[in-house]
């Protein structure tokens, strides 16, 4: 995927120790890390924060993908998210979260080049527990540790996405939901073309909208994710899986298959 990124959503925290159980990587490698990312990312977080990525991403290693948390305990856990890059990956990560009974609150998604030359995400997903799940708040170490395997399970084909969407917890309806809204925005200057999605927000929206896209064979190369008083407000940027640009014709399918989706998840509340 290009390098992309989210509006902000929560302020960083200065005091939060930007590294647990481990040394702190040093401020060379902190610089070479903020400086591989785009420039709305280097401008939004603070430096603790930023080191606080940068060792989760060397805490990798060798595996197709980490994730540990880089904030406090709260009602909503901020996780980072690393992975090798590829198509379908938020769709994936998406799937990890709903088998452990998790909404997406906010996300910030970026792509960097690692100096190895291979294209690592970094996904920021702020998260909190479905209405329906355990009255308990924040998330625990041995939770953290299951959804990191889980995705990793997912991703090597170990485990089977509808196992985890079987996990999932719905939002009991109440009445008729507002209807979705799902247009498409074409930028008159790079022929980019962007999905926007404004919706009741619902535990496994997200999920939804990128297993659509990943069927109708798209990429995404940028996306915003947001909830603002209890409604999804969600941009994707998408191109063909080579790159290209979409067409009129495929703009129309995949408009049809968004919405299909959309219609089958509020029906099964």
């Amino acid at each position: 995927m290009l390098p992309y990124s989210h509006s902000p959503f929560v302020q960083c925290t200065p005091d939060v120790s930007p590294w647990a159980g481990g040394a702190a990587p040093a401020e060379d490698t902190v610089r070479r890390f903020a400086a591989t990312l785009p420039v709305s990312y280097r401008a939004h977080f603070s430096p603790a924060r930023v080191a606080r990525h940068a060792y989760i991403a060397a805490a990798r290693g060798l595996r197709c993908a980490h994730v540990d948390t880089f904030g406090p305990p709260s009602r909503v856990t901020p996780l980072c998210v690393v992975a090798d890059d590829r198509p379908g990956l938020l769709w994936l990560i998406s799937a990890a979260l709903a088998a452990h009974r998790l909404d997406v609150v906010k996300a910030h998604v970026y792509c960097r080049r690692r100096p190895d030359g291979r294209s690592e995400a970094l996904d920021l997903i702020w998260v909190r527990r479905a209405s329906a799940s355990s009255g308990k708040a924040a998330l625990t170490a041995n939770e953290i540790s299951a959804i990191d395997e889980r995705l990793q399970a997912l991703i090597l084909g170990h485990a089977e996405t509808r196992e985890s969407v079987a996990g999932e917890v719905l939002n009991p309806a109440v009445g008729e939901p507002d209807p979705a809204r799902v247009t498409f925005v074409v930028d008159a200057e790079s022929n980019a073309s962007m999905l926007a999605i404004e919706a009741p927000d619902r535990p496994g929206l997200l999920l939804t909208i990128t297993r659509a896209l990943f069927e109708e064979g798209l990429q995404i190369a940028r996306a915003e994710v947001a909830t603002i008083h209890a409604r999804a407000l969600d941009t994707f940027y998408v191109m063909e899986l080579d790159g290209g640009t979409i067409s009129p014709e495929r703009r129309a399918q995949i408009l049809i298959a968004a919405q299909t989706a959309l219609s089958r998840l509020y029906r099964s509340a």
